[in-house]
């Protein structure tokens, strides 16, 4: 070990040891980080599943949903009354789509009550806010969220209500954890997506869809749902209706621990290295330089591990 020196005539070692370090922590990281293929990040899906609906024609997709023919818009009347509404209620419409769905509630919960049409894509929360302002529904709310988040502050909805649109979340996890830090206490969450038994899907939707009714049911209550019923309205799709306990503890008020991934197992592993080499490398100006080399790392980590939030986000197409 290079043993410290009162005039400085050693430092030039503790910098040449410091440089290479940094070379080897800032090169490290990135392999880390590449090698994080889900851990971490919680993704199931690729950001192509949903991509093209970004940029979507609103009218052209508006066809696609509503048309007669299609099960969820010939039964939006039976689903709406099994969601038994009432008036002043708060509700998402999570993968609002077209919006058919976000305007009946607007209309059901009434001009006291509000309702959230939340999309990945723009065009169609405009599109939606279009046919809101024509038919003088000033409770509708649009918002762009992401694949992470809904955009809607903590504890502010009733019911957050999402159709053939469960199969299209990229961070299921994620998704989820933003439904309950939205969601009451006691608050509801119906999702209805495909089934894919052989005996009722399409080839089409048992290779499309990712998750069957079973295992939305697990993950949901992974989550912390509960499961109050399965509603056999539908039959090419399920209906289920699961609520938030009444003792809910909202995540944000938690405190809660990241996934343990190999990018962040590296970086922990890559700081501490870093300690001890600064440690028993005795000197003020390197010391000084070990804080700038964490900085280094932290943003290293910042660009190469974490997922932008502006990828891809739940899809509001039903199909």
């Amino acid at each position: 070990m290079i043993q410290p020196t009162t005039d400085g005539q050693a430092l030039p070692w503790r910098m040449l040891a410091a440089a290479i370090l940094v070379a080897l922590l800032l090169g490290a990281v990135p392999v880390a980080a590449e090698q994080d293929t889900g851990g971490e990040t919680g993704r199931v899906l690729s950001p192509s599943m949903n991509s093209y609906y970004l940029d979507a024609d609103p009218a052209f997709w508006r066809e696609t949903f509503e048309r007669d023919g299609r099960e969820l818009y010939d039964k939006r009347r039976a689903i709406l009354k099994a969601l038994a509404l009432t008036p002043g209620q708060s509700v998402a419409d999570v993968g609002a789509g077209s919006g058919f769905f976000s305007l009946l509630f607007a209309q059901q919960v009434g001009p006291g009550g509000r309702v959230y049409a939340v999309d990945i894509s723009q065009p169609f929360t405009q599109a939606i806010a279009e046919r809101a302002a024509e038919a003088g529904l000033d409770n509708l709310v649009t918002i762009v969220n992401d694949q992470h988040s809904l955009g809607l502050p903590d504890d502010s909805v009733d019911l957050i209500f999402t159709a053939d649109t469960y199969h299209h979340f990229e961070f299921p996890q994620a998704m989820l954890a933003a439904f309950r830090r939205a969601l009451r206490p006691g608050g509801q969450l119906v999702i209805i997506d495909f089934r894919t038994d052989p005996a009722i899907a399409s080839a089409w939707v048992q290779g499309h869809v990712r998750a069957g009714r079973e295992q939305v049911i697990a993950e949901a209550e992974a989550a912390g749902f509960v499961l109050e019923e399965d509603l056999n309205l539908l039959k090419r799709n399920f209906l289920l209706r699961l609520r938030a306990p009444e003792d809910w503890v909202p995540l944000a008020g938690r405190c809660t621990k990241r996934p343990r991934s190999l990018a962040g197992i590296c970086y922990r592993a890559l700081v501490r290295l870093a300690d001890l080499t600064f440690k028993l490398i005795d000197s003020a100006a390197v010391r000084a330089d070990g804080t700038a080399i964490r900085c280094l790392i932290d943003r290293q980590v910042d660009a190469r591990v974490h997922v932008p939030k502006r990828v891809a986000g739940p899809r509001a197409a039903q199909g």
